[in-house]
């Protein structure tokens, strides 16, 4: 039987994760396109980003040793390209659980962002060691080897993933993501094409995300957000 304290905890997980959503609905609800060079780059209302962090500085203020409040908020800060803070966000939540996956997996995309390689690639090995080979950790080190460009190395963990029980099914945006960070843009489409038909709930985030800056502007990518309703704010 649950203990009162592990109800409480409960209740705020579920209302992280509900604010994470609805962080990531006004930060959709916000887009807008800058141009440079040619390559559209997502803006993000500030005021709206503001108030999704703001929100979850209010959990964490709550219960400071709720894990997933910390890398909530890593994430929203990922969306919004600040990333520097997010690495602090997942940092922070380390110090409370060295072993907490999450935070190691979003530390790792930050660090790649940054381009930070080895770090990232540190990261990635270290999830490695507490889960095992797995989807989750699998990925992680596959998307820091496609941030560093190294698509051999991405490969080959492709095919690690697809020697796991059930492969890659399920895992659709996860390989999108690693083939915008190798500017493949036929593989980005077709993989978020497959997303959107398998319905991966992680899809809908990927119209803010930075790894997709390198498709954003190709017609048939703008076809599959238009697809989700993510490109209908003016």
């Amino acid at each position: 039987m649950l203990t009162n304290e592990q109800i409480a905890r409960t209740i705020n997980g579920k209302r992280i994760w509900k604010t994470q959503i609805a962080g990531d609905r006004r930060l959709h609800a916000s887009r807008r396109h800058l141009h440079h060079g040619g390559c559209g780059v997502p803006y993000v209302d500030i005021s709206a980003a503001i108030e999704a962090l703001l929100q979850c500085d209010r959990v964490i203020a709550d219960d400071p040793l709720l894990l997933l409040g910390r890398t909530a908020k890593a994430t929203a800060l990922l969306w919004a390209r600040s990333y520097a803070e997010g690495i602090q966000c997942c940092q922070d939540a380390l110090e409370l659980d060295s072993r907490f996956a999450k935070a190691w997996q979003i530390k790792t995309y930050l660090l790649g962002l940054l381009n930070r390689h080895e770090e990232a690639m540190a990261c990635a090995h270290g999830l490695i060691e507490i889960l095992g080979p797995s989807h989750l950790s699998l990925f992680t080190l596959g998307l820091a080897h496609a941030a560093a460009g190294e698509r051999a190395d991405a490969d080959q963990v492709l095919a690690r993933i697809e020697a796991l029980p059930r492969g890659n099914a399920g895992s659709p945006t996860a390989i999108a993501g690693m083939c915008m960070l190798l500017n493949d843009v036929e593989g980005s489409v077709q993989w978020m094409a497959k997303a959107i038909e398998q319905r991966d709930p992680r899809a809908m985030w990927m119209n803010v995300h930075p790894w997709a800056d390198s498709v954003r502007d190709d017609p048939r990518y703008q076809a599959l957000m238009d697809l989700m309703h993510l490109n209908g704010a003016a």
